[in-house]
């Protein structure tokens, strides 16, 4: 064999006439092979080539190439020999990334540990660092979710086993040859929107300042100049990816449907979004349907029809109210103590607890509501215990079979006792009360409208203390869980409803907001961040319920401060999948060009799964009309195997699942369109780490559209039909309690994307047959809901929907086949006035 001629070095690199480049430190590093550089270049020559061996990093170059196109010229340009010396001279400069997987900018970033090593010449390049070292030592290769989630590496040769454990990596790991482009992660707006015809002095300077307050501390003239300056320069964007909440109360639905010119502009793509119309211009002119506050008000209670029915009772249980009292200003506790004393409901019992205040005048307060009400009982800690501990030293002082829990500076309706009275003597089951709420200024007044609470939502309670006020418990359960625990200070109730839930407690949730929730300073009703401790505290409850269920898992915060995320460890080994994917087969234009819905969704599905994982996975491919040679071509180079592929009309296609699921033996099977983009990195993982919990049976994606707006998280089942609540809202549209950005559950699973239990599927007989597809898996929904499984939406696991065609309304349809059913969380509720709490 003729070896070429040692050259020069570059970077490290020994360069030879033949246009070799050897780096030493990687072929040492990654195969075991010792000696100089000449030897190295001899080894590779005569047995590291024949062996699929890389004498540098590997790169991919077609990936090189098509993402960069300035590269195929400037190879001419500056005569190099190849891609990886394009790389050395001029890639490392510019920080490209050399394979789809790796971020050089971001991986530099996020580990400032190894810009400083490249600065000192230990390394030429973060991806030379990450080839060597960091792949072995877990850092990750660049951001892994949304729309930045990586493709991955070209095929390694098959046959021929990389030696080396990085090459092995990305192989097993990362191995993919899928070019084609994904379409939706495309944004719709790939250049500066029209400014013209906006005025700068029409912008919502004070809206948007108000809305986000830590904007007004980076004006300046290295950064932006004022409120517009920012929503020009990286708000716009920031909007249209989703990563910004909008101004509170903004309803992008409400505001399109009450100005038909913007909404026009919006769909010919001439603007974004309405929103950029509200901001830019809309604001100032007064526009209807924007930030519209809702309108506060009290409900009317009837005092002579209350009075008749309490005459009437057959039972007058007793209720014993629990408050703890520490520091609490006078005006606040009279308020609270008042509140009690004025229930219409007379058989209470008020038992307050002193923590030990340092104002005397606290004391000798409560000692004349004693003297004025026997009805009240006080009790003074000796010192200062904390709120479990004053809660504990309350319980020992009921006489009531039924506790209350009240806090110092809240206040009751004054049918508050006697809607729990009536809800016990006609549900003498329960073991758990919890009421609706509402919040209210320090001077008493109204601050928001009742919250829309669900009805008992067992998932959803992993999520956020959603239960709030008022709670009410019988005295049995809180004797057999042992009362508070003061390790759980600041978030002793939701440590408390965790445990209940884990006992067996049956939840009950009266339906009118009997509580009102004081926002002072400090209060956790003006938000978390006033009490971090209690963040750490729902965390540690949340982690120490899951440890007592068995369930290894972390919990992360999630949108805001309370909302709560677990991510689930899967049993050894995890669960079996089958994917079902459907579509036309065909193409379809998208932006003007045209492209293959799917195999970009499939791609979307399997760009993240090992080999190993490629192998496990059944999929069937279910489509109106034959693949083309071409696609098939395809899916070789995504897959081991083929996988089935079926032929069918969309009438025969529940049918067709039916007998293909039927034959299967993996645990989960997820149906999905075609028009699907999974936006996480394993869909199947992310989904099916829900079904730790036996009752579930059903996990849904949030879908959103290519312009970032929620096109369907699950649905809920009206009095006329299904309804997915804040369709057309932007992605972080938070909803009642939060629940449109946490996992909960929902009633009607969304049929474009949907996990279900294969034994499930199987019990309930299947789906539907003389339905569609999208009203067989809604229908597979109620029936599973009704053999005792529950459905999880989870807002974490994302995908981009792009339909093939304009999405019908619900035709009431599966209303008039479950003319008696109803919905387990929301029944009777107006799910429009949604809009309303944004």
């Amino acid at each position: 064999m003729r070896l070429g001629k040692l050259l020069s070095t570059q970077l490290g690199h020994y360069v030879y006439s033949d246009g070799l480049f050897i780096d030493p430190i990687w072929y040492r590093t990654a195969y075991d092979v010792d000696g100089d550089a000449q030897f190295l270049y001899r080894h590779f020559q005569e047995t590291g080539r024949a062996d699929g061996l890389s004498p540098h990093v590997p790169i991919n170059n077609d990936w090189y190439l098509i993402n960069y196109p300035s590269v195929a010229d400037e190879l001419v340009k500056f005569g190099l020999h190849n891609t990886f010396q394009h790389y050395l001279r001029v890639g490392v400069q510019r920080q490209y990334a050399p394979v789809p997987l790796f971020d050089e900018t971001w991986y530099r970033q996020t580990y400032p540990d190894i810009a400083a090593a490249i600065k000192q010449g230990m390394f030429f390049s973060a991806y030379q660092h990450y080839a060597l070292h960091g792949a072995r030592e877990g850092r990750l290769p660049g951001p892994v979710s949304g729309r930045n989630a990586a493709a991955a590496f070209t095929r390694p040769h098959l046959q021929v086993e990389p030696r080396s454990w990085f090459e092995r990596k990305l192989a097993v790991d990362h191995e993919y040859r899928y070019h084609v482009t994904r379409w939706f992660s495309r944004p719709l707006y790939q250049s500066e929107p029209d400014w013209n015809g906006f005025n700068a002095a029409d912008f919502a300077e004070e809206p948007y300042l108000r809305a986000f307050p830590d904007l007004a501390g980076t004006f300046s003239a290295d950064t932006f100049s004022n409120a517009r300056d920012h929503w020009c320069r990286c708000g716009w964007r920031e909007d249209i990816e989703g990563t910004r909440p909008r101004l509170p109360g903004y309803s992008e639905v409400r505001y399109l449907a009450a100005n038909a010119d913007i909404a026009d502009s919006v769909a010919a793509g001439r603007l974004p979004s309405g929103y950029f119309h509200y901001l830019m211009c809309g604001w100032k002119e007064g526009r209807r349907g924007g930030v519209q506050a809702p309108a506060l008000s009290r409900r009317t209670i009837d005092l002579l029809e209350i009075t008749e029915v309490v005459r009437d009772f057959a039972d007058r249980p007793l209720i014993s109210v629990v408050m703890p009292v520490y520091n609490t200003p006078l005006p606040l506790l009279q308020q609270a103590v008042t509140s009690v004393r004025r229930q219409l409901y007379a058989h209470w019992q008020l038992c307050i607890v002193d923590d030990a205040s340092d104002d005397p005048v606290i004391w000798e307060a409560l000692s004349a509501f004693a003297k004025e009400d026997s009805r009240i009982v006080i009790r003074r800690l000796p010192e200062n215990s904390g709120i479990s501990a004053a809660t504990n030293a309350a319980l020992e002082m009921v006489a009531g079979q039924w506790i209350a829990f009240l806090d110092h500076d809240d206040t009751l309706t004054t049918d508050a006792l006697y809607e729990v009275a009536r809800t016990i003597l006609t549900h003498p089951d329960i073991d758990v009360i919890y009421s609706d709420e509402d919040k209210i200024t320090e001077d008493g007044q109204p601050a928001s409208v009742a919250t829309r609470k669900p009805d008992w939502s067992p998932d959803l309670l992993f999520s956020n203390m959603y239960l709030g006020h008022m709670l009410v418990y019988r005295d049995t359960m809180l004797s057999r869980l042992g009362g508070l625990r003061g390790d759980y200070d600041g978030a002793q109730d939701y440590d408390l409803a965790l445990r209940a839930a884990q006992a067996g407690a049956r939840f009950h949730h009266l339906r009118k907001p009997l509580y009102h929730w004081r926002q002072s300073a400090g209060s956790t009703a003006a938000g978390l961040t006033a009490k971090p401790l209690a963040l750490e505290r729902q965390a540690l409850a949340l982690m120490d319920a899951l440890t007592v269920a068995g369930h290894p898992a972390k919990v992360e915060q999630s949108f805001a401060p309370g909302n709560w995320r677990i991510s689930t460890v899967l049993p050894e080994p995890g669960p079996g999948y089958c994917l079902v994917l459907t579509g036309t087969g065909r193409t379809r234009p998208l932006y003007g060009e045209d492209y293959h819905p799917v195999l970009n969704a499939l791609s979307s599905v399997i760009r993240s799964l090992s080999l190993a994982q490629r192998h496990l996975i059944q999929i069937c491919i279910l489509t109106e009309e034959a693949l083309s040679a071409d696609a098939r071509r395809e899916l070789v180079y995504m897959l081991p195997t083929l996988p089935t592929l079926l032929v069918g009309e969309r009438s025969a296609w529940p049918t067709i699942i039916n007998r293909f699921v039927a034959d299967i033996s993996q645990t989960c099977v997820l149906l999905m369109d075609e028009g699907i983009e999974a936006q996480v990195p394993d869909i199947f993982t992310s989904l099916s780490a829900w079904l730790f919990r036996n009752e579930v049976g059903i996990v849904v994606p949030r879908l959103l559209s290519e312009r970032g707006s929620i096109i369907a998280s699950g649905g809920f089942m009206a009095a006329d039909g299904v309804v997915e609540p804040l369709q057309g809202e932007h992605r972080l549209a938070p909803g009642p309690l939060s629940v449109m950005q946490v996992p909960h559950n929902v009633t009607v699973p969304s049929h474009p994307c949907v996990l279900i239990r294969r034994e499930l599927l199987n019990r309930i007989g299947g789906l539907a047959t003389t339905l569609d597809l999208r009203d067989a898996v809604q229908d597979a929904g109620i029936r599973a809901i009704m053999a005792g499984y529950r459905i999880i939406a989870d807002p974490g696991t994302e995908c981009l929907y792009v339909p093939a065609a304009a999405g019908q309304p619900d035709s009431g349809l599966l209303r008039q086949r479950w003319p008696d059913f109803q919905d387990p969380y929301y029944p009777g509720q107006d799910f429009g006035a949604w809009n309303a709490e944004l």
